[in-house]
């Protein structure tokens, strides 16, 4: 097939006394849309559009109805390396693209929908994202569309493990306790912490579309004192630290 996804992810793109807090994460020149995260606090979701995206999204509008179908019909096969001679033929007739054209269409399609995905946006959220593109109602319609058809199968092309192979993480809670005294002492102070840890885990009573499991959340609670915890504190503020590392900006711009 000489329609293949090369370079598809390189391109330049988040009990005595007791007290409770949840939060969670998410990741994200593009749509920024706020969205709550755990116990109330917003987080910032954001897609990337770049120009070639941008472009694609263009000459994809401007091909006939027939063109757009075809053209979305081969965007899963394109993801996966998987379009054949006959197929790319097909697509080049339909809309009279060359093909660098065609190839400049499905990658930069294929690319919107994988990162909606990716952040997990909801069929509202995607609508106003192409909408501010210019995009034509029917255009709309129909990328909306297919992405509600495939989201299985390009949540799974987004995920750095198999889809049910990891569990997910979905939040995180915890509650302090402090013992402030017992009858054989009269001063104590010994606190203790309780972590309640939301997981997306494979569910194997259901299968999704494809024949893919789906995903089901669970919690996991967890008991640790202070120095744990400070450990814990310490060890993911060196997971962040990295990211500004001699190593890893070196690599960003090699992207």
């Amino acid at each position: 097939a000489r329609l293949s996804p090369s370079g598809l992810d390189h391109r330049s793109e988040e009990k005595n006394s007791s007290t409770t807090g949840a939060g969670a994460a998410h990741r994200g020149r593009g749509l920024a849309l706020a969205c709550p995260a755990g116990g109330g606090a917003m987080s910032l979701k954001r897609v990337q559009l770049d120009a070639r995206s941008v472009k694609a999204l263009s000459t994809w509008q401007a091909a006939d109805e027939g063109g757009r179908k075809l053209t979305l019909d081969l965007v899963s096969r394109f993801i996966l390396g998987s379009v054949s001679s006959n197929a790319e033929e097909s697509l080049l007739q339909a809309t009279g693209w060359d093909e660098d054209t065609a190839q400049s269409v499905l990658w930069g399609i294929s690319v919107i929908l994988r990162d909606c995905a990716k952040a997990k946006l909801d069929r509202e959220q995607i609508k106003r994202l192409l909408t501010a593109q210019a995009l034509d109602a029917a255009a709309v319609r129909s990328l909306l569309d297919y992405h509600q058809e495939k989201l299985a199968f390009l949540q799974e092309t987004v995920s750095t493990q198999p889809v049910g192979a990891l569990p997910g993480y979905a939040d995180l809670e915890w509650r302090i306790d402090m013992e402030l005294g017992r009858r054989t002492q009269n001063t104590l102070t010994q606190p203790s912490y309780t972590i309640r840890l939301g997981l997306t885990e494979p569910d194997t009573t259901s299968a999704g579309e494809g024949g893919r499991t789906g995903r089901a959340q669970t919690s996991r609670h967890l008991n640790c004192d202070f120095a744990t915890l400070k450990h814990v504190e310490k060890q993911l503020e060196l997971a962040l630290s990295e990211l500004k590392s001699t190593h890893s900006q070196r690599f960003l711009r090699y992207l």
